[in-house]
């Protein structure tokens, strides 16, 4: 990919997603899924396997549907449809090759379910896993919980993740390792402090 797209496509992106009130879907969570992919691309010591600036893509756009649709139960179940929808006319806008839009859209339509699900990818390319891995990582992280608690939605999900996400928090970063596709990531980003 040039880099003449890849700015326009991260452009794109930021411009979509800044706008989002969605404290769990927006901007800065994008940010910490692509800090997530770079590090689990040092960890597992493949940069000279995968393309950056694809992985980059993947990773600032892998929860665009989020401009049209609210957070919900259905938006969530619905994830890899309503992407389906959407991802195709995004990507046609700008320059990429058709190989390059297989792998985004393979990669984003199978980032989703890690958690609670256990639906990864550890037989799909590396861009799916890596992406997955990232976007569950950030799932976990300090950031994210503490931007759901102060989120002041009053959509059903969130007011159900307020009230009972403490334990599948915790559940989650106890047993990361069984959410991802690389396990052994698990003690590299929530270790246990002594």
């Amino acid at each position: 990919m040039n880099k003449q797209s890849l700015k326009a496509i991260i452009k794109f992106a930021q411009e979509q997603m800044t706008s989002i009130l969605d404290s769990q879907h927006n901007y800065y969570h994008l940010q910490r899924v692509w800090k997530n992919s770079r590090q689990i691309i040092d960890i597992l010591n493949i940069k000279n396997d995968i393309d950056m600036s694809l992985l980059q893509v993947c990773c600032f756009l892998h929860d665009i549907h989020y401009t049209c649709y609210k957070p919900s139960f259905s938006t969530y179940i619905n994830e890899r449809a309503l992407l389906k929808e959407m991802l195709p006319n995004i990507l046609n806008k700008f320059h990429i090759s058709k190989e390059e839009q297989k792998t985004i859209k393979t990669a984003i339509y199978n980032h989703p379910f890690s958690f609670p699900f256990r639906k990864l990818n550890k037989n799909n390319d590396i861009y799916s896993q890596v992406l997955q891995d990232a976007d569950t990582i950030d799932y976990f992280s300090e950031e994210r919980f503490s931007s759901l608690q102060a989120n002041n939605s009053k959509t059903l999900i969130y007011k159900f993740a307020k009230k009972f996400g403490r334990p599948f928090w915790k559940y989650g970063r106890k047993h990361l390792s069984l959410f991802l596709n690389f396990p052994e990531l698990a003690e590299r980003f929530y270790k246990k402090k002594t």
